[in-house]
């Protein structure tokens, strides 16, 4: 049950990290390609490798603080079924090059800074 509520913690605070970049780029972005998800993807994806790196290779997190910064903070920050819905919406717009863009760029920049953070945790950590 622990482990449930450490999870949960860490997941809201991602989820109203992700609310609040959507705010405030909201303020300052306002195109309808969706640069604000594509972001908090990749920022998220280059943490998780970080974490990753930090707790199985250096071995310096414990499972609790894994739990609530990659399975819940992580995983609350980032979002697939909003990347989705999203390509959904331009795909109905017609907006087909956009969409196709959006997926590329989505799955191979966040794979790369994925593993770019966990290289720079093996490498010099």
């Amino acid at each position: 049950m622990k482990e449930a509520l450490i999870v949960f913690v860490g997941s809201g605070l991602g989820g109203l990290t992700r609310w609040g970049s959507h705010k405030l780029m909201d303020i300052f972005y306002t195109s309808t390609f969706p640069l604000t998800t594509l972001l908090v993807n990749i920022i998220a994806s280059f943490l998780a490798g970080v974490l990753v790196a930090l707790s199985v290779e250096k071995n310096i997190l414990d499972s609790h603080v894994q739990w609530f910064l990659i399975t819940g903070f992580c995983g609350g920050f980032s979002t697939f079924s909003t990347f989705s819905e999203q390509n959904i919406q331009l795909l109905q717009a017609g907006a087909i090059l956009p969409a196709i863009l959006y997926i590329i760029l989505s799955v191979v920049l966040s794979i790369a800074c994925c593993f770019l953070g966990h290289q720079i945790i093996s490498t010099y950590a």
